[in-house]
């Protein structure tokens, strides 16, 4: 009887471990995407021109390399993954102890430790690019290790 209950304490701490860790990576994957947003955002400002005669901002095409494309593409690749992850992540934490929230849970480890290896590669090509510099990738990056190494799922 002693041992019952003490596995079923042991399965109660584990549930509730793995419920917090689900919201601590849902928690990173959101500042992940931030960081991601911020990328984005500071790219389209340094390609906004204000003409004087022109009281509305005017987006100037810049021309970038084929790096850039790919970094375009790349960051597209990246959101939805971590559109995904965090989707997977909410419904984990509410489903947690049952069976399918584990799967969500590690499910959504998997598509982060995936995109944490995209992102990796995208620092890569922003090293060679016109528009990006790789240290507006290392955020996120950086956001991405720490949510991973917080969880379980390492």
């Amino acid at each position: 009887m002693k041992k019952l209950i003490l596995v079923a304490q042991l399965v109660g701490a584990a549930s509730a471990s793995y419920g917090a860790d689900a919201l601590g990576l849902l928690d990173g994957v959101n500042k992940s995407l931030g960081a991601l947003s911020r990328i984005r955002t500071e790219v389209v400002a340094s390609s906004v021109h204000q003409d004087s005669e022109n009281p509305f901002p005017t987006t100037v095409k810049f021309v970038g390399n084929r790096y850039d494309s790919q970094i375009e593409t790349k960051m597209e690749d990246i959101e939805d993954a971590l559109i995904s992850a965090g989707n997977k992540l909410s419904d984990a934490a509410q489903l947690i102890p049952k069976h399918e929230g584990y799967n969500l849970f590690f499910s959504a480890c998997g598509e982060i430790i995936g995109t944490n290896i995209k992102v990796e590669r995208t620092i890569s090509y922003a090293g060679k690019s016109k528009l990006f510099a790789p240290q507006e990738f290392t955020e996120l990056l950086t956001e991405l290790e720490a949510a991973l190494d917080d969880a379980a799922c390492r």
